[in-house]
């Protein structure tokens, strides 16, 4: 990711996601490379409308964690992301920050190119 030949890329949750044991319900996020340090928009690819209701956007890479509350739609964030290989995730958490279902996609563009 990160390069202008792979921008955006799109992260399929059920195609791309690892799975720890492989027989895990939900993926723990996609191991990437990340071609370049920059800044990315992370969209939520979902067929329902996110709005906020107090919930929050989590993108975590490498251990970094970014979380994004807003008034009014939550389907998308802008963050930096350091080059490197790693494990890189995005899911939604309640308002009291529980974890949701990871049950969407994940668009990735790197909006500094």
């Amino acid at each position: 990711m990160g390069t202008g030949k792979e921008n955006p890329v799109l992260l399929c949750r059920y195609q791309d996601g690892h799975r720890r044991f492989g027989t895990d319900a939900e993926s723990v996020g996609w191991p990437v490379l990340i071609e370049g340090t920059g800044v990315y928009r992370i969209t939520v690819r979902d067929s329902k409308e996110l709005k906020s209701n107090g919930k929050a956007l989590v993108a975590s890479w490498n251990g970094k964690i970014e979380k994004l509350q807003s008034q009014a739609s939550i389907r998308f964030m802008e963050i930096e992301l350091s080059a490197g290989k790693g494990m890189f995730d995005v899911w939604l958490e309640d308002v009291t920050g529980n974890p949701l279902p990871k049950d969407f996609d994940v668009l990735v563009e790197r909006t500094d190119l």
